[in-house]
Parts: structure tokens; sequence; C-alpha cells
């Protein structure tokens, strides 16, 4: 009897000191220093916790407590110091009263360059009250400048005019073509001789000095072209007879056609 007894105060001490001990919180992971205004994460490690029990958290920092930022996936959105608890992460604790949590946070654009602390906070739901843990320092560094980089001068390349050669002009030779033209007996008989009168003068022998000798070379210029080789046979006097035949030739052929043509129309009226 007095063994049960001792067994159940035992274990309500158990549940009494399990009920009312604070949780506690230690920030296992977080960077030593950031860049301002850039999120950064913090790993919690929970403990001391009611079984089964969910909690809230938010996170604090800078020399007043209020310039970090919490992000919120519930929201999509960071939530301030002061905003709403439901806004702000949860978890669930275990059976055994302990939570391991991921907290992405990020200082605002304003804190104090150098070391600001950095702290977590923690409340039941649906409960008042509230749990700070200890804090831990964080190196706040300024935004890098953003060096300009220098735009390289193109420098102007010069521009080659190119001089053009001039190639010496090359006239292919065109054949000359060398046209004699042959006087017609018309022609011929057009020309008339030149006498050149000079003074006579007779020579002791009889002879007469000055008289020049006309030839029939020189009533006819044109004979002294590159055909007169090929008309050596046939002399100017031949040729003068030749075009009266030639004439004469056509004229009674051409007076036989119209004997022969007038004869036959005759017969032709004649006999219709």
């Amino acid at each position: 009897m007095i063994k049960k007894i001792l067994l159940t105060f035992i274990f309500f001490f158990l549940s009494f000191s399990k009920t009312w001990a604070a949780p506690v919180a230690t920030i296992s992971a977080y960077p030593s220093s950031v860049i301002i205004d850039q999120e950064f994460n913090v790993e919690i490690e929970l403990s001391s916790l009611e079984a089964s029990a969910s909690y809230y958290l938010k996170s604090l920092g800078g020399t007043d407590g209020f310039k970090v930022y919490t992000w919120s996936e519930k929201i999509a959105d960071w939530s301030a110091w002061n905003a709403s608890w439901t806004n702000m992460p949860e978890t669930n604790a275990s059976f055994e009263g302990k939570a391991k949590v991921n907290i992405v946070s990020k200082f605002s654009n304003n804190p104090p360059l150098g070391l600001n602390s950095y702290k977590i906070r923690l409340r039941k739901v649906g409960a008042s009250t509230n749990y700070d843990f200890p804090e831990v320092l964080i190196e706040v560094l300024p935004s890098p400048t953003s060096t300009p980089i220098p735009t390289p001068t193109s420098e102007e390349e010069p521009v080659i005019t190119s001089t053009p050669t001039l190639k010496p002009v090359t006239s292919t030779p065109q054949p000359t073509i060398k046209i004699t033209a042959t006087p017609t007996s018309s022609q011929k008989a057009g020309l008339t001789p030149t006498l050149k009168v000079t003074s006579l003068m007779t020579t002791t022998s009889g002879e007469i000095l000055g008289q020049e000798t006309a030839t029939l070379s020189s009533f006819y210029p044109y004979d002294k072209s590159e055909d007169s080789d090929k008309n050596q046979e046939s002399t100017p006097s031949a040729q003068n007879k030749i075009w009266p035949k030639i004439f004469l030739f056509v004229g009674l052929a051409m007076i036989f056609s119209s004997a022969f043509l007038g004869w036959r129309k005759l017969c032709y009226t004649q006999f219709k």
C-alpha cells in the first residue's frame, strides 16, 4: 500500500515538473557576419516543451531588439518583431517535448554597422506567455559599393583609303582598210589631160627641149592602185570598147523582149 502511494506521488511530481518547466532554446547554427538587409538562416533546437504542443517563433535583434525581420511562409512575406503571432513560423513539439526549427531572418536596412544582438522569442499556441532566450552576436556589414566598370574607349581605327592604280590603257590596233577607188569609164572619159606648156628650145641636134610627153597614165591617176597589178593585161582602150558592147547587148535584149511580149499579147487577143 505504501509502495503504491509512493509511485503515485513520483508520477504526479514528474508530470507536474514537466508541465511547469520553462522551455529551453539553443541557437545551434548562425552566421558570424551578414550584409545589411540580406537574409540568413538560423537553426534552433528546442527542449522542455509540452509534449505534442504547437509553438510560435519570431526573431529579434539590433541595439533595441527591433531591427530584425522574420520570414513567414504563411503569408509569404517578412514580419516585424511586433507582427501578429499567428503570422509567425510555427513548430510542433515531439512526444519528448523537443523540436528543431530553421528560421529565415534579416536585419533591416538601418541598423548600426558592426556587432548586433540576435535572439529568439517563443510562445505556445493559445497561451499568452513569451519566452526569450540568450542572444548571440552577429556582425552587420555594409552593402558592397558597386564600382562601375569603366567602359573601354574604342580608338578609332585609321581608315585606309586605297589609291587606285592606274593601268596603262593598251589600245588594240584596228586594221586599216585601204580603199582604192577604180574610176569607171565615164569618169575616165571625163578626165581632161592638162598640158603644161613650156618654152620650146631646140638643140643643135634638132631635139626640142622642154617638151613633155603625154602618156595615158597621166590621164588616169586612179590606175595607180593596188589593183593595177591585176589589170595589167586590160588596157584602158580595151575597157572603153567593152562598155559599148555591154550597152548594145542589153538594148537588143530589151527590144527582143518587148517584141516577144507584144507578139504574145497580140496572139492572145486574136485567139480569145
